[in-house]
């Protein structure tokens, strides 16, 4: 009963605390260390969702040709091992390098907090992605011109809103007086479009391996 009653609190103040990111992130106070956890593992499983929606269509053709191409669960199991991937180096590389530069003592879990405060905004747009995919047919409605507009704009959306969040944490910081803070904006935004590129690739390498 204790168990239970403590998984409904986290999971009230962690609603409250993404409300308040979203209407005013630089004033959120996070009173959990795990939030920041939480809320990037939901938007894991929200772009693997969308994704494998996707992909299990064209995969589930080739899967007539080729058996071992992979479709349902087991899809869904590599993609989602991927995403973590993807999020995992991000947020690696990013706390390796802000570490080092900060004033205050800290640890992953706030480093997270702070980077999932500004990136909140991915929930919603992971959500909106998701029921865009449900709402479109099969494979011949995927070959639209206007629906792969609409995933290159929703998957800018969450690029930009990532990144933006990396610079942002970093320039909210209690940066160490040696370092310059546009500066350190400036290298944190290049250094994490080198690390979204390398993961991505990586990440795409391991999805189109599936299909042979």
């Amino acid at each position: 009963m204790d168990h239970s009653v403590k998984e409904e609190n986290f999971l009230a103040e962690m609603a409250k605390w993404f409300v308040q990111t979203i209407k005013r992130p630089t004033k959120a106070a996070t009173t959990n260390k795990y939030f920041g956890l939480a809320s990037l593992l939901i938007n894991v499983l929200l772009v693997s969702t969308a994704a494998h929606m996707m992909i299990n269509r064209i995969f589930s053709v080739l899967h007539m040709i080729n058996s071992d191409v992979p479709t349902g669960i087991s899809l869904f199991v590599r993609i989602f091992i991927a995403m973590i991937v993807f999020f995992g180096v991000q947020i690696a590389a990013g706390f390796g390098m802000y570490r080092q530069i900060i004033k205050d003592s800290t640890n992953i879990y706030k480093f997270m907090n702070r980077i999932a405060t500004f990136s909140n905004l991915m929930i919603i747009v992971g959500l909106v992605f998701n029921l865009f995919v449900v709402m479109i047919g099969g494979i011949s409605s995927m070959q639209n011109g206007g629906f792969r507009l609409a995933i290159y704009v929703l998957v800018g959306l969450l690029s930009i809103i990532w990144v933006t969040s990396y610079s942002m944490a970093f320039s909210f910081a209690n940066i160490k007086d040696k370092f310059d803070r546009i500066q350190t904006v400036l290298v944190t935004v290049v250094a994490n479009h080198a690390v979204l590129a390398l993961t991505g690739y990586i990440c795409f390498k391991i999805i189109q391996g599936m299909a042979k």
